[in-house]
């Protein structure tokens, strides 16, 4: 199963339109826009919510700036095309267990989830992914091909085979951390597994507390509901959202009744 949201970069985006709230939408290419007020050129355009193009000043802006950063917008609209084939993009870390069950477990970060789904394959288990997995109506598992955000110490613990070349790189990036903890003592890694599509059969909980609830993780990862790029083109081209986010809701309770 393959859906993405395709890339493009160039250095200049002319934006036309008509305006809605602080986007501008062109119905003749069906494009919505948005210029950043930055003193640099910093553009971007959604296709017909499937596709994005930037300029090259858009790739390096901080992931805290949400609905425009454009990784961050890039996985709510595939979420948004994901639904539309009844599919749900999710964060969290599954594995195919030696009893022959697949497992899926959720949580918020820095809740266990890359420390569980590897002690699960050092014991023998089969792996999916690690932090993204797109899963079908009928809870078919596919993995999200991502990079994995590892720091050192979960490093040591699951006795990952660093080379040299990432063990010098921690050194300054541990270092930016002390100094400003805004930044992850991470380095992002290719794990060395292989990829296995699996349905699944548990959903298991990380985050600790009486409001579990798959949905609540999942708006707050990919909150496609109320990012106003969505919501712009919704109001620009008559696309219901709520349609879209009630059969995401339902999608979202059968992924729910596999909880442990």
């Amino acid at each position: 199963m393959v859906f993405s949201i395709s890339l493009e970069v160039k250095k200049n985006i002319k934006c036309k339109g008509k305006r809605v709230g602080d986007y501008l939408y062109d119905k003749e290419t069906d494009t919505i826009y948005y210029e950043l007020p930055y003193p640099f050129p910093c553009k971007f355009a959604v296709i017909g919510l499937k596709k994005i193009i930037v300029t090259p000043a858009m790739l390096h802006l901080p992931t805290f700036l949400k609905y425009h950063n454009i990784d961050w917008l890039r996985q709510q609209l595939l979420q948004v095309h994901l639904i539309q084939n009844d599919c749900l993009l999710l964060h969290g870390s599954a594995w195919w267990g030696k009893n022959n069950q697949g497992y899926l477990a959720v949580g918020f970060p820095d809740s266990g989830k890359t420390t569980r789904v590897l002690k699960e394959v050092k014991q023998g288990a089969k792996f999916c992914s690690d932090e993204n997995i797109i899963i079908s109506k009928t809870l078919w598992c596919y993995p999200v091909e991502r990079k994995t955000s590892l720091s050192y110490w979960l490093a040591k613990e699951v006795k990952y085979p660093l080379t040299l070349r990432q063990k010098l790189s921690y050194i300054p990036i541990r270092l930016r951390h002390k100094l400003c903890p805004l930044f992850e003592p991470n380095i992002w890694v290719d794990l060395p597994f292989t990829r296995y599509d699996f349905k699944l059969h548990h959903l298991i909980y990380l985050t600790e507390g009486e409001g579990k609830s798959l949905r609540l993780l999942t708006d707050n990862e990919f909150p496609f509901y109320t990012n106003p790029v969505i919501q712009s083109y919704c109001y620009a081209t008559g696309l219901n959202l709520d349609e879209i986010y009630n059969k995401y809701k339902n999608l979202i309770s059968e992924v729910g009744k596999c909880s442990l």
